[in-house]
């Protein structure tokens, strides 16, 4: 068995076929000694790289990739990972989904809260065809989805999407 020095702490630990090239002796050593020698980027500079970026928008706006130009070049950094066909909300990621709803200033379909991120319920279940339309989609607050599963709530009550 081969031993190695941990990096960050010092400690002996012992290697494995899976981690021979290891230099720290856990996770957690090797992210807290690259946090620690992460090179800070000052305010100053933050504030230099908005600037420029500023005004190469102003001054160059048709550098700037923009309509379909934009699309064909996300596709191609996300190696077109988002062509296939969407049909529901649920199609796209939590994060899209999120972004979309905040976009449309959605609230809870009962009580209209929108402070924080509400649920989107299945209406009818998951048991039947095209569960995931939007027809039997709909966004409410966390309360009031464990209320709807508490049968507190008619569906008739509900809109749908």
């Amino acid at each position: 068995m081969k031993t190695k020095k941990c990096k960050n702490c010092d400690v002996v630990f012992v290697l494995n076929n899976n981690n021979r090239k290891n230099i720290f002796c856990g996770y957690k050593c090797a992210a807290e000694y690259n946090n620690r020698h992460r090179s800070p980027t000052s305010d100053k500079t933050k504030e230099k790289i908005s600037k420029s970026l500023k005004t190469a928008w102003k001054e160059h706006r048709e550098l700037f990739a923009q309509g379909e130009t934009h699309s064909q070049r996300i596709g191609l950094s996300t190696k077109n990972k988002y062509k296939m066909e969407i049909n529901s909300i649920l199609d796209v990621s939590s994060r899209t989904t999120a972004k979309i709803i905040k976009r449309m200033k959605l609230g809870c379909c009962i009580c209209g809260w929108s402070e924080g991120s509400c649920d989107i319920h299945h209406i009818n279940g998951k048991k039947i065809d095209n569960y995931n339309f939007h027809n039997n989609l709909t966004y409410v607050c966390p309360n009031h989805h464990r209320m709807i599963h508490k049968n507190k709530i008619e569906k008739s009550k509900l809109i749908s999407l």
